[in-house]
C-alpha cells in the first residue's frame, strides 16, 4: 500500500509540473515569433516566461500587453547589468492586468520608458469583459503596470523601474474594496528611479490595495502628491526601505497616505514638498525605528512640516527621530509617542502625546510583517 501511495504522489508531482512550461523570448521586437507579447499569449496558468538575457532591450511597439492568466515573467540574466529592459518607447503603457485570482510575479527585469499620458481624454475610461465580468479600466494610470481587479497577487523583485511616466503611477491598482482578500502587491530589492506622474504617486498609486514593500529605493520620482507612494485607503506595510531625493508640487515628498501605513527600519531623508516634504499622514500610521529628517518643505509658511505633515493618527513602538513633524489640527488626533523616539529635538517626546478617540474607518488591515 505504501508503495503505491508513493507511486500516487510521484505520479501526480510529475503530472503537475508537466503542465508548467517555461516559454522562451528570445527577440527583442514586437508582435512576431519570439517575442515577449506572443509568449504571453501563448503561456497557460502558471507557465513561466523567460527572456533571454542576449535580448537585452524588449520593444513595446503594439500597445500594452494584456495578462489575464497566472504567470511569471523573468530573465535569465545572471548579473544586474546583464538583465533585459523592457521599454514602453514613449508612448506606451507595459501590463494590463485584469481579473481576479490572478498570481503575477516579475523578476530579474527592467522596465523604462513607459508613458500613459497622451491618451485622449474621451479614452480615459473604458470598459473591459474578461471571463464574463465587466471591469472599469481608468487607461491614464499604471504606464508600467495597471492592474484591475480583487484577490489577486503581484510580486516584483530585484527589478528596476525607471524613466516612465503616467497621470497616476507608474504601477497603479484598483481593486473593488467590497471583495476580501485585497489585492496585495509585494515588492523587494527593486529599485524606483526617475519615475513621473501629473498627480498621485509617481512611482506606486494603489486604492484598496494591501501594498508591502521590503529592500525598496524610491529615488527622485516625482508627482503632485505622494512623490513616491501616494496609498489611498489601502494597507501600506514598509521595511527596511529607502526614500530619497523624491518630490510633490504639493503633499508628501516620499509618501501621501490616506489609508493606513506601517513603517519599520526605514530611511526617509532629502525629499521635497510644499508640504510635508517626507511623510503626509492624513490617515493611520506606526512607526518604529525610522529616520525621517533632512526633508524640505518648499513653503516657507509650511517649514514646521518639513519632514511630517498633518499627521492625524500616530502609534510609535520607538526608536524613531522624527525632524520637524506637525499634527493635523483636529480634536480627535490619537498621538503616541515612546521615550525612546526624538521628535523636533525632543529627546523624550512624549509631551506631544495625545488621547484622541479616531476610530478607523477601514476594513481591518494585514499589517504583518515581510518575511
Amino acid at each position: 500500500m505504501k508503495i503505491q501511495n508513493l507511486l500516487l504522489t510521484s505520479s501526480l508531482l510529475i503530472s503537475t509540473s508537466a503542465f508548467a512550461s517555461v516559454l522562451k523570448v528570445t527577440t527583442g521586437e514586437d508582435s512576431v515569433a519570439g517575442s515577449l507579447r506572443a509568449a504571453v499569449a501563448s503561456a497557460q496558468p502558471g507557465d513561466t516566461v523567460e527572456i533571454d538575457s542576449k535580448v537585452s532591450r524588449v520593444m513595446i511597439k503594439d500597445g500594452e500587453i494584456l495578462l489575464t492568466k497566472s504567470v511569471a515573467i523573468t530573465s535569465n540574466a545572471r548579473t544586474k547589468e546583464d538583465r533585459p529592459t523592457i521599454d514602453g518607447m514613449g508612448r506606451n503603457r507595459i501590463f494590463l492586468a485584469v481579473g481576479r485570482n490572478l498570481n503575477l510575479e516579475f523578476s530579474n527585469l527592467n522596465f523604462s520608458n513607459a508613458n500613459t499620458t497622451s491618451i485622449e481624454v474621451n479614452e480615459e475610461h473604458s470598459q473591459m469583459n474578461v471571463d464574463g465580468r465587466s471591469y472599469y479600466i481608468p487607461q491614464t494610470m499604471g504606464s508600467v503596470l495597471l492592474l484591475v481587479g480583487p484577490r489577486n497577487v503581484v510580486k516584483i523583485h530585484d527589478s528596476e523601474i525607471s524613466n516612465n511616466q503616467s497621470l497616476n503611477g507608474a504601477i497603479t491598482s484598483s481593486n473593488d474594496p467590497t471583495e476580501q482578500p485585497w489585492t496585495s502587491i509585494v515588492i523587494e530589492r527593486t529599485i524606483f528611479k526617475n519615475n513621473s506622474t501629473e498627480y498621485r504617486g509617481g512611482a506606486i498609486y494603489s486604492f484598496w490595495t494591501n501594498l508591502k514593500f521590503n529592500n525598496v529605493i524610491f529615488d527622485s520620482n516625482t508627482a503632485k502628491e505622494g512623490g513616491a507612494v501616494a496609498n489611498n485607503a489601502g494597507c501600506m506595510n514598509v521595511k527596511n526601505t529607502t526614500f530619497v531625493n523624491n518630490s510633490a508640487g504639493k503633499s508628501g515628498g516620499a509618501i501621501f497616505n490616506l489609508g493606513s501605513l506601517r513603517m519599520v527600519n526605514n530611511q526617509i531623508k532629502n525629499n521635497t514638498a510644499e508640504n510635508a516634504g517626507g511623510i503626509f499622514s492624513g490617515y493611520v500610521l506606526q512607526l518604529s525605528n525610522n529616520t525621517v529628517t533632512e526633508n524640505r518643505s518648499s513653503d516657507p509658511h509650511n517649514v514646521n512640516s518639513s519632514d511630517m505633515g498633518d499627521i492625524f493618527d500616530l502609534t510609535s513602538n520607538g526608536g524613531n527621530i522624527i525632524g520637524r513633524m506637525t499634527l493635523d489640527h483636529h480634536a480627535g488626533n490619537k498621538i503616541h509617542f515612546e521615550q525612546t523616539d526624538m521628535v523636533n529635538g525632543l529627546v523624550n517626546p512624549t509631551s506631544l502625546n495625545q488621547d484622541g478617540r479616531f476610530e478607523p474607518g477601514l476594513p481591518p488591515c494585514a499589517l504583518e510583517e515581510i518575511k
